[in-house]
């Protein structure tokens, strides 16, 4: 009778292998997504994780798929030793076949950041997810698999079949609600308390971070007053509820499309800090058109976003002009900044009220501050 229960035993054991092999996999990934989302120190306090939702270009020909597949790689080491990102969000729609035009393949970035970045790397490895909102295509097949061998970290997605989806095939999820109206609750809890179990797990264990959508209810725009930094703007900032027990530990975080310029970018981030979110997603519509012709200087562009918001003083210089150059040396945009910075403050190029005639062009790639 022993010999029979160590049997059954042993195969039950067997049996629960896959499954326990399985949520120790992925709990481990869901802290790793989760700690990235967070900043350090306690939770909603200290500096703003910030991540950066990358388009890349959609390709018109076989040619152009050649030249931004070689490009990537060096967008993914720009972005995150000269960046520092932490995370960043691909839109679906560019990585899967749709009428626009050919798929983006970023394989090459996601390979990088594997080869280059391993665990306790610094800088660390730069997470990145794909945005199923708007996917127009079929995503859950070979692209989701190719792209997770690759090093795909997880997704966003808002539907609820999505995410089960998502759990099952082993890939970290981040859970999108909605920008809410003038008058709708800011409560979004009830979403979150809908979610399945999926795979044995309820989805206080299995989501990684809630992103909230960028909503008029949370921007200013270019008419209000950024030089004061102790100017009260919390009223455009409405803090929706941290989510309460057992969601208490899913990073919350807030968009932003606030358009950058003369500081505005910078002032949106620490408002959303002031109000509370552990972390930022900066938008695809704050990118200047004139930079989202070729990834180089798409991600020359958020490089230097990254490196402006990553400084307490840097909001202090509005006036700046910094002019992203591409195709020369790594260090160009930052010591371009620099160099902007000290004859700003040497008053080479005037002051706010003396320069009437800023030359500044922004169509062709200027941008006065962030």
């Amino acid at each position: 009778m022993s010999a029979l229960r160590l049997l059954a035993g042993l195969l039950l054991l067997s049996s629960a292998a896959p499954y326990a092999l399985f949520s120790s996999t992925f709990a481990d990934l869901t802290a790793s997504a989760r700690s990235a989302l967070t900043p350090s120190g306690r939770r909603g306090k200290g500096k703003l994780s910030v991540g950066l939702e990358l388009n890349p270009p959609t390709p018109t020909s076989a040619t152009e798929v050649i030249l931004l597949s070689g490009s990537m790689a060096e967008s993914s080491r720009a972005l995150r030793v000269d960046g520092k990102c932490k995370w960043l969000v691909v839109p679906a729609k560019a990585v899967v076949e749709n009428d626009e035009g050919w798929e983006v393949d970023i394989r090459p970035f996601l390979e990088e950041q594997v080869e280059n970045a391993p665990p306790g790397s610094i800088p660390e490895r730069t997470l990145v997810f794909v945005n199923l909102e708007d996917c127009g295509g079929d995503f859950w097949g070979e692209k989701a698999e190719e792209l997770k061998d690759a090093g795909l970290t997880g997704v966003v997605a808002s539907n609820e079949a999505d995410v089960v989806k998502a759990v099952e095939a082993g890939v970290a999820v981040v859970y999108a609600v909605k920008a809410t109206e003038p008058g709708d609750s800011l409560d979004f809890t009830p979403h979150l308390s809908s979610l399945p179990d999926v795979s044995g797990m309820p989805a206080s264990d299995y989501l990684s971070g809630v992103v909230i959508e960028p909503s008029p209810r949370f921007e200013f725009g270019a008419e209000d007053r950024v030089e004061d930094d102790d100017a009260s703007d919390d009223a455009n900032y409405e803090l929706l509820p941290l989510p309460p027990k057992p969601f208490d530990k899913v990073p919350v975080v807030m968009s932003t499309a606030t358009i950058a310029g003369s500081g505005r970018l910078g002032k949106s981030c620490r408002l959303i800090s002031k109000a509370g979110y552990p972390s930022c997603l900066l938008k695809h519509d704050i990118s200047p058109p004139s930079q989202r012709v070729e990834l180089s200087k798409l991600s020359a562009f958020w490089t230097l976003a990254l490196q402006s918001l990553g400084r307490k003083t840097s909001s202090q210089f509005g006036g700046f002009r910094s002019k992203i150059a591409v195709g020369l040396k790594d260090d160009v945009p930052m010591q371009w900044y620099k160099y902007q910075k000290q004859i700003m403050e040497d008053g080479a190029l005037g002051t706010k009220e003396t320069a009437d005639n800023d030359p500044l062009n922004t169509a062709g790639g200027d941008y006065k501050g962030f």
